[in-house]
């Protein structure tokens, strides 16, 4: 579990308030006049490689995408701006089709296009709604009976497929799913809790029930391999997309506001799983279109179960944004390196709505401008006969080999890794006799135990970070009964653990890992940690 964190100095001083600058110059008039939208930018570059003025794209004429639209309209309610929140709206209503459902853009006179934005429709009324009910109670009961008709719309969509599937490699997918996408599905599921959190109603609990099934059912993979327990944005269950990863929200925000564990759960393991795995593999997406979704979600769960982990793995993954991010005008860059679709509506939104999340999570934005100190770093294990200067080694049996330790002897072992590599000592023993009492001393802790079964595993009861020139001494106790068969002193046991700079702390994270349930049962009553269950620890610097 992560640990507890004094609150000032974990915190540090509170976020800034969001600038939304650029964004405001994003805004455009279409010759409709009240409708508005944020086109992308393109720098070219010069001769010299220099960039150049910026120019607008699309060009006057081109279709307005309701997306980028009604991100504006979230971004701005979510800052306190309710006009803009409202007239960015009043361009997405435009899109509503008679049949409940909405255009994903609008042509250059403000009509309907081509294309479905239903999803991204419902999840801006929800939001916003949820964002200004304090403030402006009367645009939020407008806004909660505008997407009534697209409700009821989805509600009887899903009857005759409910509980229906359909074959796809590897298994089967949910027929009921909005436009048989589980993404827009996982969109939409965020605007409906968001609905139902503020004035509940039978269609909205039911119609969050059926999605929500839908979503728990669609994940891939388990806990030791990709996608390590996520929830899949593809209709197949086949790729997994860092920008259309909205199920871990999805499924937070539905359990909250159904109260409904297992849901819970389900967005806990992609957390657990899924995030840890991009923080330490330092496949951390670099786009503010692949961060946004998932450090929603992790704020949100962060939010909803009170476990700090989730809002700092939240942090860690925002933190490469800061390079991409003028903090004096709210400017975002699309893509890093990109100069085509630089400082557009795109990666502005994204930058902007990902960087709102962490700035409403004091513990995320503690952790927001970590610096990743090099490369996830493997576990290390040490066999006790490989130890320099052991001249006692006794054959356990099919081709073990272990150490002997006597009562009263001491057994030395060597580090010799990176700083703060070993994050927890375990140490495995056979007792061919009577009971033992080992005592392992390592980074100035020391913990005894006594050896009760023929097997045994001891873990320091919390982690201890060591130094490279450190060493680890086992001692059997001199009142022993027996002596203690050393097997191996396991000097990490984690899949990968990566460190990051903080300040004046240097932040772990790792995720743990036992070999064999019972080494994992007392690794986890050592440290209150499931399996695959990321943690973060914290040392001061020069520590």
């Amino acid at each position: 579990m992560l640990c507890s964190l004094v609150l000032a100095a974990a915190l540090g001083a509170a976020p800034p308030p969001v600038s939304l600058t650029h964004l405001n110059r994003l805004r455009r008039e279409l010759p409709a006049g009240h409708l508005a939208y944020w086109p992308r930018a393109a720098a070219p570059a010069t001769p010299s490689g220099v960039n150049g003025p910026y120019r607008e794209l699309p060009l006057p004429g081109a279709p307005v995408r309701l997306e980028l639209v009604a991100r504006a309209a979230v971004a701005y309610a979510q800052a306190g701006d309710v006009p803009r929140a409202r007239e960015a709206l009043v361009t997405v209503r435009a899109g509503a089709r008679p049949d409940g459902s909405f255009a994903a853009e609008l042509d250059a006179q403000g009509h309907p296009g081509a294309g479905t934005g239903t999803a991204w429709a419902v999840w801006a009324y929800g939001l916003v709604a949820h964002a200004v009910v304090g403030r402006d109670a009367a645009l939020a009961a407008t806004l909660r009976n505008d997407v009534a008709r697209p409700v009821e719309r989805l509600l009887f969509a899903t009857v005759p497929t409910y509980r229906r599937y359909r074959p796809v490699p590897g298994g089967q997918a949910p027929r009921w799913f909005l436009g048989g996408s589980p993404a827009d599905t996982a969109l939409a599921v965020v605007g409906l809790a968001a609905l139902y959190e503020d004035a509940p109603s039978p269609a909205l609990k039911l119609l969050l029930r059926r999605y929500g099934d839908g979503l728990a059912e669609h994940r891939r993979g388990s806990p030791a391999r990709f996608p390590f327990l996520a929830h899949m944005p593809d209709a197949d269950g086949t790729a997994w997309r860092a920008d259309q990863a909205w199920g871990l929200e999805a499924l937070t925000r539905a359990g909250k506001a159904l109260q409904d564990a297992r849901f819970l759960k389900e967005a806990r393991e992609e957390g657990d799983n899924l995030a840890a795995h991009l923080v330490l593999e330092g496949a951390t997406p670099s786009s503010a279109a692949d961060v946004l979704p998932l450090v929603r979600g992790l704020t949100a769960l962060c939010g909803v179960t009170g476990e700090s982990r989730y809002g700092k793995l939240a942090g860690l993954l925002a933190a490469p944004l800061q390079g991409t991010f003028d903090p004096a005008n709210g400017r975002f860059d699309d893509r890093p390196g990109d100069v085509e679709l630089a400082a557009g509506a795109p990666g502005t939104l994204a930058g902007l709505l990902a960087l709102q999340a962490i700035a409403a999570q004091p513990r995320s934005w503690a952790c927001a401008s970590a610096r990743a100190l090099g490369a996830a770093i493997a576990p290390r294990r040490v066999e006790a006969e490989a130890l320099p200067g052991v001249a006692r080694v006794l054959d356990g049996g099919a081709g073990r080999r272990y150490v002997l330790l006597r009562p009263g002897e001491l057994l030395r072992f060597g580090v010799h890794g990176a700083p703060g590599a070993y994050l927890a000592i375990p140490v495995a023993a056979r007792r061919p006799g009577g009971p033992a009492a080992l005592r392992v001393s390592a980074g100035g802790v020391t913990q005894s135990w006594l050896t009760t079964e023929a097997w045994e595993a001891g873990h320091f009861p919390r982690p201890v970070p060591l130094k490279g020139d450190d060493a680890v001494a086992v001692r059997c106790d001199e009142h022993a009964r027996s002596a203690v068969e050393l097997d191996a002193l396991v000097l990490q046991p984690a899949l990968a653990v990566r460190a990051f700079q903080m300040g004046d702390r240097v932040v772990w994270v790792a995720r743990n890992y036992g070999s064999t349930p019972r080494v994992w049962r007392l690794g986890q009553d050592a440290f209150g940690l499931r399996p695959f269950q990321a943690m973060v620890i914290e040392r001061a610097a020069g520590m």
